[in-house]
């Protein structure tokens, strides 16, 4: 669960590393409530379901970079995401079995 991988120990550390679903809901999520405006205090929500909102929202909006907000905290790491994964995949074919290359 979210409180258990983000509590801001090792585990965050690998999370927000290495998995890009993480950013992407983050940011999703947050628009969605930003948007729709739900109120907590809908009777269809299950105690359950406030709890788990309440979570999310601390969770969430607690790891933005400054000022930024949490739709470009996002942007920017997904961003940097992306730049590392090619890089690394260039140099993976680059430098990677030279001898077979043609």
């Amino acid at each position: 669960s979210l409180e258990d991988v983000l509590d801001g120990g090792f585990m965050e550390v690998v999370v927000s590393v290495l998995s890009m679903t993480r950013w992407g809901i983050q940011m999703n999520f947050d628009t969605a409530l930003d948007v729709l405006k739900p109120t907590p205090m809908d009777p269809g929500l299950t105690s359950k379901e406030m709890s788990l909102l309440a979570t999310n929202l601390s969770v969430f909006r607690l790891r933005e970079f400054g000022d930024a907000g949490y739709w470009w905290t996002g942007g920017i790491v997904l961003l940097l995401m992306g730049i590392v994964l090619r890089v690394g995949a260039f140099m993976g074919l680059r430098f990677m079995h030279r001898d077979k290359q043609v």
